[in-house]
This record gives structure tokens, sequence and C-alpha cells, in this order.
């Protein structure tokens, strides 16, 4: 079926990775970058910190340092190897301070945003990492990505920001663990009835010292409906079209947003 308009497909990589070993975790991205490829995805969205791993705090400087010119370099070249864009949740360390970043890389291999973690999630995140201040919007194939990273999501004002910005896909990488599988199950989809957007929803799976992850990515068009869905266990690779012409649909009786307006003007 031809659709008219903008339109991009998405994937989700869920997997585990490999805690504190950025090598093997970069040789992870490639191969899931090779094999969704293949399969027509156009950008690839990896959980959060995929390549550092999550729960590093007693490393995470020297894990950052790893994360940092060489490696992305290295992202760069996988993306335009394969000719994908990628979505990578790291470690990044940016005069003198450390965050819980995602990394936006065109199919050609340039480095489109980098979105820093806002609200940090825990005693530990807070111990290490330095909150973002800005949110992130970025035009790709005609589709306008927004990005947040886990915890940002919970939060309504983040989402509604995005999407007041211009919004068509919120993109997330998370690293969502036992036991509050109801933000999967509850608030990621009301995020995307709210707003009326596509959420492209990238959990890790396994365990990382105390913490398991629940997987249970997912991809929700902008009426709520689920267009692609992982299981608890992992890797997995899921997909689903993000068309701009059904997000308009989506608005065309009743927007979320248009009625916001009124009741909160300016």
């Amino acid at each position: 079926m031809t659709v008219a308009g903008p339109a991009l497909t998405i994937g989700i990589w869920q997997d585990s990775g490999t805690p504190g070993d950025v090598a093997a975790n970069l040789a992870a991205i490639s191969r899931a970058a090779a094999v969704s490829a293949q399969g027509g995805i156009e950008l690839l969205v990896f959980p959060e910190c995929f390549l550092t791993g999550y729960l590093n705090p007693d490393r995470a400087g020297e894990i950052a340092l790893q994360a940092g010119k060489d490696s992305i370099v290295c992202l760069q070249g996988i993306a335009s190897k394969y000719s994908i864009a990628l979505l990578v949740g790291l470690y990044e360390y940016r005069t003198g301070e450390i965050y819980n970043a995602a990394m936006l890389i065109g199919a050609d291999g340039r480095i489109l945003a980098t979105y820093r973690k806002r609200i940090l999630y825990g005693a530990w995140e807070r111990s290490v990492f330095t909150p973002g201040k800005d949110s992130v919007l970025i035009e790709y194939m005609g589709i306008t990505i927004a990005i947040l990273i886990c915890f940002d999501l919970e939060f309504p004002e983040l989402a509604r920001e995005c999407a007041k910005k211009g919004a068509d896909l919120i993109a997330v990488p998370t690293a969502l663990m036992a036991p509050h599988e109801r933000v999967a199950c509850h608030i990621v989809p009301a995020r995307a009835i709210e707003n009326q957007v596509y959420i492209a929803y990238a959990n890790r799976t396994g365990r990382e010292q105390d913490a398991v992850f629940v997987g249970r990515s997912s991809i929700w068009d902008p009426c709520g409906r689920q267009l692609a869905h992982g299981s608890d266990g992992g890797p997995e690779l899921l997909s689903a079209r993000v068309i701009k012409s059904r997000l308009t649909a989506a608005r065309a009786d009743m927007c979320y947003l248009d009625e916001v307006k009124l009741l909160c003007p300016g």
C-alpha cells in the first residue's frame, strides 16, 4: 500500500547488552543494525545506556570515557555502512560532567541530536549524572522526532511539552525494571493517547546487579493502538510504520492540544 506524505519505518532492538563493555555493545549494535536494515527499518532505537550498560555507578567515569570520541565514530560508521539511523543510549562525558544521554545518528553517519535525561531516577542516578536541561526535537524523513529517556516519560509535563513543540513521534530509550511493569502497560499508552503522538518505548532485558529489566518494549500509535509489543525476554526486534497522515487524522475530530489551549491559554 502506498502511503501519501511522510512515513518512517521504526525499529526497537530489545536486548540486555553487556554491562560496562563498550566494545561488546558496539559489536551488538552493528549486528542489530545489519539485521534491521535488511528488514527495511529506517530508524533503530536501542534501550537506555545500551552502549555502556545502565547500572555502573562505581565505574561511571571510566565507562563514559570509553564511550567517547572513538566509540561515537564507530557508531557513525555503523549507521552509514548499513544506511540506517540509530538512537543509542550511553553515558556521555562532557565538560567535566556525566550525562545519561541518547544520541541520534542519521543514516549518512551525521550526528543529528543528543538528548540528556532531565529527570534522574533514584539516588544512584542523581549521584552520578548531571540532569539535562533542554528538550530535543529533530525532523527526520519528514517526521518530527522528540527524545525522552525512561523516567522522563512518567511525567506528563515532558511528553506534553514535546507534543506542543510539534513532535510526531516520541522515541524513548528506557531501562524499566521490576516491579514497575505498570509503566509499560499503562503509562506509555496513556502518553500516546493524551498527546496523540506515536511512541517507541525501547526497554532493556536481563539483569544488572539487583535490577531485573522487564522487556515489554512497544510501539504505539496516536490513538493508543499497540503496533508492536516485545516479550519479557530478549533479544527481540520490533518494528512499525510511523505515518504522518494518520497522526493528522487522529487529531482531526478532537485534538487534545487544541483543547488544552482553551483550558490553559498561553
